[in-house]
């Protein structure tokens, strides 16, 4: 029964090491009992370099080290389980830390993101107006679509192709196409690129991030039962 279970750890960890490998932010998961179980290539190339992944939170300073241990036990104790702390300093480079609680078969970890927030304020003052009003759109659409909807925009920004998407989410991969396509045609545009843009300038890459990690985990339990 145990070479069962821990069969079914690694394989669901393999399907989340393929998951955070299609972010450009540096991504790790770290288990309750401390130890950092996976990290994507970007953590490996931004924040690790030649270090071992168990040796990396001990190699910062003190104050670091200790912050990021501190909102990781913060996280373990609220209900919704994100915290973000602002600016952040990692090898000479200002990062927004986004801790996320997360479950998998009774074994609590967190997902540890580090990224740039970028806020609607600063947008328009950035952008062009035609972009600022196709992220109020997006932000409007979010709001309105069903749940399997927003895991299925999400999932596909982040890179995952229809045939993936369809398998995670227990669709077909018209389903998955025709969902796009239709979200794509409210927000007028039509490339893949665009919608990628969007997703993250609006900020609701990190909104749906952690609804779009529960997704996955609870599909891909359901798929390993098969």
């Amino acid at each position: 029964m145990n070479d069962i279970i821990s069969q079914t750890h690694k394989t669901c960890y393999s399907f989340l090491q393929q998951f955070i490998n299609l972010s450009v932010d540096p991504i790790c998961l770290r288990e309750n009992s401390g130890e950092f179980l996976i990290c994507n290539h970007s953590f490996t190339e931004k924040l690790l370099g030649n270090l071992k992944l168990a040796e990396w939170l001990s190699t910062l300073d003190f104050e670091t080290s200790y912050k990021l241990s501190a909102l990781e036990l913060e996280a373990y104790a609220l209900e919704c389980g994100v915290i973000m702390e602002e600016n952040i300093n990692l090898r000479g480079k200002q990062w927004d830390f986004i801790i996320t609680k997360l479950t998998i078969d009774g074994i609590a970890m967190t997902i540890w993101q580090f990224s740039r927030i970028y806020r609607k304020v600063a947008a328009n003052n950035k952008f062009e107006p035609g972009l600022t009003a196709a992220i109020d759109r997006l932000q409007k659409l979010v709001e309105e679509l069903k749940e399997s909807h927003k895991s299925n925009l999400s999932l596909y920004c982040l890179g995952a192709s229809h045939s993936l998407i369809a398998r995670i989410l227990n669709i077909s991969t018209g389903t998955s196409k025709n969902r796009i396509k239709h979200i794509q045609d409210r927000l007028l545009i039509d490339s893949r690129e665009e919608l990628f843009i969007l997703f993250h300038v609006s900020g609701i890459s990190v909104l749906l991030y952690r609804r779009t990690l529960q997704c996955i985990t609870r599909n891909v339990n359901r798929l390993l039962k098969k």
